[in-house]
Formats: C-alpha cells, structure tokens, sequence
C-alpha cells in the first residue's frame, strides 16, 4: 500500500528509478517517510527544501544508522548523492558512482528541455497579434485553489502580479502570452518556458478569462482562472455626469449615485446594481458577468445601451 500524503509523485518516477536500480526496492511513501530497501537496507528518509536550502534526513533502523545532509542551495541534487556515497561506505554495500549518474541524467534532462523549446517555438505562429488591446486583458483573474493574480498595463507590456512575484507576459501568438519573472535583476528569461496564459472570449467580445498550462504538470487540463474587469479611477464629480432617467420602451431606468462615490443602476422590478467603472463611459455590472453599460453622449451623456448576453438595447435619457 502507498500513502502518498499531502506529495505529488508524478506517475511512473518510482518505476523508472526501480528500473536504473533494481537493488533500491519497494519504494513507497507510508506515515510521512520515503521507505525502500536499499541495496537490501532497510531505509527511511525524507528531504526538504526552502528558498537557498536543501535538506536529506536518511535512517537506516536494522543498522543503527542515520544520515542527515544540508546544503546551502535552493532544489539541490546534493543531499541525495551525499546520502547515498556515505551509505556505500557505512553499510559495506558495492560502490556506485551517483556524480556520474546525476550528469548523465541532468545532461538527458538538459537535451530534452532543448528538444521541448524547439517544439514550443516551430508550433508558434508568426504575424499574428492579439484580439484586444492590452488594457482590455486588465482585471482580477481569480481561481478558488490559486487565488487572484493581477494584469496590469504599464508602458506598452502587460504585467501578471500575484501574491509573491510578477511577471511580465510576453505575446507568443494570438490570444497566447508566454510569462517571464520580473525580479530585481529584471527579467529571467531563463524559466518558466512550458508555461503559457491562453486567454478566452466570451460572446459579447470581452476577455472572460485565462487558461494557465504547466502549472501543474500532473494534471491533464490546464488551469482556469476567471476573469473581473480592472477598476478605473472615476471622481464622484465625473460620476454625476452619467445620473438620470434612462427610457427604453416603457420601461424607465435610473441612474443615480449612491454613498457619495459609487453609482448604482435601478431597473423596475429588479435590484438595485452597483456599476464598476472600466473607462471611457463603460460600465460592468458587478454581480452579473457579461453585462455592461455603455453611455453616450460628448458634452453631455444623451444614452445608454444596455448590453448583455442576448442583446444590446439602446435607452435615450430624459
């Protein structure tokens, strides 16, 4: 039986290292421990990392032995070859050379990582450019594991700023961007290759949200996180601009601000709804996604159109 609490061990990694090592058996996972039989050794043991440490705590309990390794680098190989060079020499056991395995597979792992970036960049497609402007990707993009990260427009580039780092989102091919860490430094173009923010259209034209492949590569489907629309800034002197009866057939709807800086929308029969200011007299109505309103008018504002998922409607102010 394998208990695999709160770890992700992507399928097949055990077998292929019970493969390149038939004397490491029984590798499983059980009460919090990695437990395998060693070159025929009984061994527990676990690692760890944090940002700039890596750490292997090994125990080998039928041979009164324990290893512990700790090194000062983030993600390290280290520990591991470190643990299992002293147990060879602890335990009496055939020798392997585990510095020449690991640049046999990072030299395997670096070739295929070539082979991915070739593919990733033969599938683009040149010429192409997005369906919107960048300031129309703005907004919280939320997901309820993930949480909310932030597209913001600065200069001319669009920027992804979650809870502990930003990146800047680089146009790949259509409504396709790839992401790249912005650090201190600058920009690491180094990481993050796989990674890639698909973004989708809803049927009134605005971006609804961001499909996020490579996150997390045990899953088969990628990441989705919807979309609400980036705030703008809008004084309450500007607001009063947009106050007023609006009519529409026989129907009446008012306009009319609210707490002194934020303007609600009142249609007979409904509720009242808050309205959030997207700029250039556009309005989204905050509880219902996909529907908006859109004013007119140059001096002054002399309609509204309703527009939302089956239709826009055009009601002329009193």
């Amino acid at each position: 039986m394998i208990i695999r609490s709160g770890h992700n061990i992507e399928p097949g990694v055990i077998e292929d290292a019970l493969m390149r090592h038939p004397d490491v058996q029984f590798a499983n996972y059980g009460m919090g421990w990695f437990l395998a039989s060693y070159k025929g050794h009984y061994r527990v043991e676990h690692g760890g990392n944090i940002d700039g440490f890596s750490a292997s705590t090994c125990f080998f309990p039928s041979d009164s032995l324990g290893i512990v390794v700790l090194v000062n680098q983030n993600g390290s190989t280290v520990p591991a070859i470190v643990r299992n060079l002293i147990a060879d020499r602890m335990l009496g056991t055939s020798q392997t050379d585990w510095s020449k395995e690991l640049l046999t597979e990072s030299e395997k792992n670096k070739k295929e990582a070539q082979e991915a970036k070739a593919k990733a960049s033969s599938s683009r497609k040149t010429g192409t450019k997005p369906s919107h402007y960048l300031e129309e990707f703005e907004g919280k993009y939320s997901h309820p594991g993930y949480g909310t990260m932030n597209l913001f427009v600065k200069k001319d580039s669009l920027f992804a700023k979650t809870p502990h780092m930003t990146f800047w989102l680089k146009h790949f091919h259509y409504d396709i961007f790839q992401p790249f860490e912005l650090g201190e430094k600058g920009i690491d173009t180094t990481a993050n290759k796989e990674l890639r923010f698909s973004f989708h259209t809803a049927l009134l034209g605005e971006i609804q949200g961001v499909s996020i492949n490579g996150m997390e590569p045990s899953l088969s489907k990628p990441l989705e996180f919807s979309r609400q629309p980036g705030v703008k800034e809008i004084s309450p002197e500007e607001l009063k601009k947009y106050e007023g009866e609006y009519v529409l057939g026989g129907m009446t709807a008012k306009v009319f601000i609210k707490g002194g800086k934020t303007l609600f929308m009142f249609v007979p029969g409904q509720p009242e709804y808050e309205l959030i200011y997207l700029g250039k007299d556009k309005f989204a109505v905050k509880v219902l996604s996909g529907y908006m309103a859109q004013f007119e008018g140059d001096s002054r504002i002399t309609a509204m159109n309703f527009i939302q998922p089956n239709g826009t409607f055009k009601a002329l102010r009193k």
